[in-house]
């Protein structure tokens, strides 16, 4: 039997675990869905247990952002994939030339 995908959501605000799960419903997908508030609780949850996916939203607390959230885990964990959720106003990554 196939083991359940975990997800990590990474958001104080809540509303990217809304619409992850709600997503999830749409699929009719089972996941075990972490969220949590922090980019620290995130980098802890990943390191203390195995995570298939990472959500997080720009706009984090504090200094760090999704991106500098994201290349984070990607220089710690390559195998775990994350995905960064915007809003309309937030900054674009710069790209390289």
């Amino acid at each position: 039997m196939p083991s359940v995908p975990r997800i990590v959501i990474v958001d104080a605000a809540g509303e990217v675990g809304r619409i992850v799960r709600g997503a999830l419903t749409l699929m009719n997908r089972h996941c075990i869905l972490v969220e949590v508030p922090s980019p620290e609780d995130a980098l802890e949850e990943i390191a203390s247990s195995n995570v298939d996916l990472v959500v997080t939203a720009y706009r984090l607390p504090g200094e760090v952002h999704g991106f500098d959230l994201a290349n984070q885990i990607v220089h710690e964990s390559l195998e775990t994939p994350v995905i960064v959720v915007a809003q309309e106003h937030d900054p674009r990554p710069e790209n390289p030339d």
